[in-house]
C-alpha cells in the first residue's frame, strides 16, 4: 500500500527499493560475468590482470585499512 501511495503522489521509489534494484542488477551482472568466464576460460591479458590487481588491492585497502595504516 505504501508503494502505491508513493507512486500516486509522484514520489518515486523508496531508498530500499532503489537499493534492492541496484543489488539485483549487480548480482545479475556478476552472474553474467561468471557465466562468460566459464564459457571462455582464456587466460587474462596483462592489462586485465593489472586491472584485477588494482581492483583487489583497493578492496583490500578499504576492507582491511588497519593492516595498511603504516603505508599512508
Amino acid at each position: 500500500m505504501h508503494k502505491l501511495i508513493r507512486r500516486l503522489l509522484g514520489m518515486g521509489p523508496t531508498v530500499a527499493e532503489l537499493h534492492r534494484a541496484a543489488l539485483t542488477e549487480l548480482g545479475q551482472a556478476m552472474a553474467a560475468g561468471f557465466a562468460e568466464g566459464l564459457r571462455d576460460p582464456r587466460p587474462l591479458t596483462a592489462e586485465e590482470m593489472a586491472e584485477l590487481m588494482a581492483y583487489t588491492g583497493g578492496v583490500a585497502h578499504r576492507s582491511f585499512s588497519a593492516l595498511y595504516s603504516d603505508e599512508d
